[in-house]
C-alpha cells in the first residue's frame, strides 16, 4: 500500500513500511527471547561450577544477584515487547480504516 497522505501536506504514515517494521521488531525480540532459552542451560551449568572454592564462594555472593537480575529481566522482556508489536500492528491497522471511512465520507460530498 502506498503512503497515505491524509490532509494533502505529504504523507502521513506509512502503512506497509510500519508494518514491515513492527514485524521486524518483533521477530528480533523473538530471536533474541529463543536465542537466550537456548542458552540458558550453558549458562546455568557453568554458573553450577561457581562458588565451590575458597575463593569463590565470596565472589560466588556477589555475582548471583546480578545473574538473578538478568535472568529476570530477559524473562520479563517478552511479553512488552508483545504487546508492542499487537499496539503497533492495531495502530496501522485503525489509520488505514479510519482513513478509508474519511475518504468515503469526502466522496460522497462531492
Amino acid at each position: 500500500m502506498a503512503g497515505i497522505d491524509a490532509d494533502g501536506g505529504g504523507i502521513d504514515i506509512y502503512p506497509d513500511l510500519t508494518k514491515g517494521v513492527v514485524s521486524a521488531m518483533g521477530q528480533e525480540g523473538n530471536n533474541i527471547h529463543d536465542t537466550w532459552n537456548r542458552k540458558l542451560g550453558e549458562i546455568a551449568g557453568l554458573d553450577s561450577q561457581l562458588g565451590k572454592g575458597p575463593l569463590g564462594a565470596k565472589a560466588y555472593s556477589e555475582y548471583q544477584p546480578f545473574v538473578d537480575a538478568v535472568r529476570k529481566q530477559m524473562d520479563d522482556m517478552k511479553p512488552p515487547l508483545d504487546e508492542k508489536v499487537r499496539n503497533g500492528n492495531a495502530c496501522v491497522d485503525i489509520y488505514v480504516a479510519e482513513d478509508a471511512k474519511t475518504k468515503q465520507a469526502i466522496d460522497k460530498t462531492r
